[in-house]
């Protein structure tokens, strides 16, 4: 007999993750009354999901009303194994999901994100922007500012300033900065090998496609903020 609403997800983390899961399992619980307590799961198809849910002719899904179709379910943790599988080094969990419109079937595979805590307001950048030196990870910032030029006279525009910055978990194809970049800097993306700090950039337009523009000039992007969240991936 297959349960199909509440639907259960199993999956695995490695075992160097444990511990790490134990102790938010110890401080908010395996609790699915109380939304504030325990361990929130997003779970969801591969591929294309909205495939999916338009062949099924459900546009705003029971499981998560008023959300959008696309992208991952929300359930909770409600199970972890007490061993670890010898063969392979991981351990086994499960969480459980509304499942009324029958969007998740038996049997099927899924992507699984176990978030064990949440980070408010985290300031994210591309990946790509990130830069590494002798001294660590560094980004190059573009602010207004002026460049002394050999007569002593100034010229003003965007300048490139270096920053160190300690880089934290990656979310998609940005990453999370704890220190070294404030929300709204802009950060400079492409072209950082023609890049001198202190030195004049010439920022070039936003439809430049990603990778070195062929002008050689630097693009820039927006350093944003988000809630971050903190999970081993699945």
């Amino acid at each position: 007999v297959q349960s199909l609403d509440p639907i259960y997800a199993e999956f695995t983390i490695n075992e160097n993750d444990l511990g790490t899961v134990r102790k938010y399992i110890a401080t908010r619980g395996l609790d699915m009354r109380d939304p504030e307590k325990g361990i929130k799961v997003q779970v969801d198809i591969p591929g294309d999901s909205a495939k999916i849910t338009n062949a099924l002719g459900t546009p705003t899904p029971a499981t998560q009303p008023g959300k959008n179709t696309a992208g991952a379910r929300e359930g909770m943790l409600v199970f972890l194994d007490n061993a670890v599988q010898s063969t392979t080094g991981t351990v086994k969990l499960r969480a459980q999901l509304p499942n009324m419109d029958r969007y998740f079937w038996p049997g099927q595979f899924v992507n699984v994100r176990l978030v064990l805590t949440t980070k408010k307001d985290a300031v994210l950048v591309p990946v790509r922007a990130q830069q590494i030196s002798q001294q660590g990870p560094f980004v190059y910032i573009a602010r207004e500012g002026e460049v002394e030029k050999p007569d002593k006279s100034k010229v003003k525009g965007m300048i490139a300033e270096l920053r160190q910055i300690k880089p934290g978990q990656r979310q998609g194809d940005r990453m999370v900065v704890e220190s070294g970049v404030k929300a709204g800097e802009q950060v400079i993306v492409t072209g950082q090998m023609m890049v001198q700090p202190g030195g004049l950039v010439a920022i070039a337009p936003p439809q430049v496609p990603q990778g070195a523009p062929a002008s050689g000039q630097p693009t820039t992007a927006p350093a944003a903020t988000a809630d971050a969240g903190a999970a081993p991936p699945q």
